[in-house]
């Protein structure tokens, strides 16, 4: 079943706004493990990760969305059947500059500079 345990509403203990999404993301562990991943919901601390193998997840791994040009040092603070909460410890957009939280990830008009091209 797909009943994540989020029923009370995320404002309850939430400081950012948290935004529902479906955004299609790869995960780049610290050995170079690649792991593609479904952004279900992003706020400018952290986000709610759809993986397929949550608990082969290290605690700290980067966050690549490649078509917002979004990249993210996370941090993982729970997991779940089919996925992680993570927060995050660092966030770039764009051109690379340190862009912390509360610049962070409105994830729409943030194309502009150049792509995070992630390893092949």
């Amino acid at each position: 079943g797909k009943n994540i345990a989020m029923a009370r509403s995320p404002r309850e203990q939430r400081q950012f706004g948290r935004r529902r999404t479906l955004i299609h993301a790869m995960i780049v562990t610290p050995k170079g493990g690649q792991m593609s991943c479904i952004v279900r919901n992003i706020s400018q601390g952290g986000a709610l990760l759809e993986v397929r193998a949550p608990e082969t997840l290290p605690i700290n791994f980067k966050l690549i969305i490649s078509s917002d040009r979004f990249a993210a040092d996370c941090e993982v603070r729970h997991r779940s059947a089919n996925g992680v909460g993570v927060l995050f410890a660092e966030v770039r957009i764009g051109r690379g500059g340190r862009d912390t939280r509360d610049a962070a990830p409105s994830l729409e008009g943030m194309r502009t500079a150049s792509p995070v091209q992630p390893a092949h």
